[in-house]
């Protein structure tokens, strides 16, 4: 039985690759900034809890430094993401 040909799907121009994945990426802009505010906000809770002697604070510290951590690398992801974008599209 002979097989029908499938229509090949064209692949959208490197512009516009380059276009959708730069708006995605500025997408991610506005909640990024907004986790790591939280996340500082964290961490002064857990330093206030310090303050007043109250040694759960500790914990609270530990997983916003980690959190924190993490953020920056992403963060420094997003950055390089960004620059390279810029590079190709200029």
């Amino acid at each position: 039985m002979p097989r029908r040909k499938t229509a090949k799907r064209r692949r959208a121009p490197a512009a516009t690759r380059l276009r959708k994945l730069m708006n995605r990426a500025r997408d991610m802009e506005a909640p990024l900034c907004e986790a790591t505010e939280l996340v500082n906000a964290l961490r002064a809770l857990g330093d206030g809890m310090l303050a007043d002697y109250n040694q759960d604070g500790r914990s609270v510290v530990a997983v916003a430094q980690a959190a924190l951590l993490r953020l920056e690398v992403l963060e420094r992801a997003w950055s390089q993401l960004m620059d390279a974008g810029e590079r190709r599209a200029a």
